[in-house]
């Protein structure tokens, strides 16, 4: 049976902790039924109740782990960290804030299973306004004439990723890691799906891309 590590960056996430959890569990006691899995959450040192959570979500489902981040690492850094610690045949990376639906898993495991080792979610439309999204896409152009590898417009890192391109991203000793980058780069036998991305349950977006 091949495992699937659901691993979940998270930063003062408490209202969505437990439905993250009820979501995904769902998805696999009906629609996964022949994967083992496992769901780590890596807090980045809420400043909330978010670790109060977890804590009480481990207590009741083995299955569910914890990391908690002595210190703010910031966005970048736990996101990279965080799928250092899947031990799965696979990683499904989504943030806390549920602006990405968990319900995207089957599909992204029927593609794993088509032999995509990386399975990028890709964000349909943009909610930035026009100023900021023209500025972003002329970014995009520059670093597109100055690269030799094409930039993957609208993604966060939401996706599911084979044991292959996890164990790829161990050997890379980046200070400043940058998911986006590192997938550009090392990326092998990319496929990407397209999403409609909902409201963040803190009112934000976890990220930009």
């Amino acid at each position: 049976m091949k495992t699937i590590s659901v691993v979940i960056p998270c930063y003062n996430e408490e209202k969505s902790i437990w439905e993250m959890y009820h979501r995904l569990k769902k998805i696999f006691e009906e629609e996964l039924t022949q994967y083992d899995y496992e769901i780590i959450y890596v807090d980045d040192f809420s400043k909330d109740n978010t670790r109060v959570e977890i804590e009480k979500l481990c207590t009741e489902d083995e299955k569910v782990k914890a990391v908690f981040n002595a210190k703010n690492f910031g966005f970048d850094r736990n996101v990279f960290q965080s799928y250092q610690y899947a031990t799965g045949d696979c990683a499904f990376m989504l943030f806390g804030d549920l602006q990405d639906p968990p319900e995207m898993l089957p599909e992204f495991v029927k593609k794993w299973e088509e032999g995509y080792k990386c399975i990028v979610g890709q964000r349909k439309r943009s909610d930035e306004n026009h100023f900021m999204y023209g500025l972003r896409r002329l970014y995009y152009k520059v670093v597109d004439t100055l690269s030799d590898t094409k930039q993957i417009e609208m993604v966060n890192g939401f996706g599911l990723y084979d044991r292959v391109f996890l164990d790829i991203m161990k050997q890379i000793k980046e200070t400043k890691p940058f998911f986006k980058t590192i997938l550009n780069e090392y990326g092998v036998d990319l496929c990407i799906v397209q999403y409609e991305q909902s409201v963040s349950h803190r009112g934000k977006a976890t990220s930009i891309s």
